[in-house]
């Protein structure tokens, strides 16, 4: 009787470490792995498992496009022209509205045309536009000014000029000389100053009576 027991006691011991092995070699021929759960998604932004704090995502950088130019489109050159960058000729530049540029002025000069030089006195007797008058509102009111255009024929046409810009000193000479009973309805106002017609090199009297500058 107490072999018998003893014999089962030997059984079971052998038996619980023959388990103990099995499961010593199952565990070490296929460990378990324990894997980090993924980081929670909040408005755009991680939060690190590791430091409970919220990081930023990694920027997204963008690619520009770069434009290609067109082989058949304009030049530089057409480009500045259509913008108006090439200089203008001095001689068309334009004045007020309305008023003339010299090389319109000059072309009336060259055709016949009375010019009036509506400045100040002490400016006109040191140099005029060649063949000049003057003729400013007062001198055209009073006789010894009457008499004088009235020695221009009415059908042509008479240029007033002046400093240039929006001069009034043309503007009441041109009311004065179409109000003065003789007849002129053909008066204009060249939109550029003297000293723009001198720069042009346009023909100028001088107080000596000499006479400079050509036609452009």
């Amino acid at each position: 009787m107490h072999l018998c027991t003893t014999t089962v006691r030997v059984f079971a011991i052998v038996g619980l470490g023959s388990m103990i092995g099995v499961g010593h070699a199952l565990v070490i021929k296929n460990p378990v792995g324990f894997r980090r759960a993924p980081a929670p998604q909040i408005d755009d932004q991680t939060i690190d498992p590791t430091t409970d704090q919220t990081v930023d995502p990694m920027p997204v950088v963008h690619t520009p496009e770069v434009a290609i130019a067109d082989p058949g489109g304009p030049s530089n050159d057409e480009q500045n022209a259509d913008a108006g960058s090439f200089p203008i000729d001095p001689l068309d530049i334009p004045g007020p509205p309305g008023t003339l540029t010299l090389r319109e002025a000059y072309a009336l000069y060259d055709e016949g045309a009375y010019f009036v030089d509506a400045r100040h006195e002490d400016e006109f007797n040191e140099s005029h536009i060649a063949t000049a008058l003057f003729l400013p509102a007062p001198r055209v009111r009073s006789k010894a000014g009457l008499d004088e255009l009235s020695m221009i024929p009415p059908e042509v046409t008479i240029v007033i000029y002046c400093v240039g810009g929006d001069c009034d000193a043309s503007e009441n000479a041109k009311f004065a000389i179409e109000r003065s009973g003789l007849g002129f309805t053909d008066v204009r106002i060249m939109g550029r100053g003297f000293e723009h017609w001198v720069d042009a090199g346009l023909p100028v009297e001088h107080a000596d009576g000499s006479v400079t500058g050509d036609q452009p």
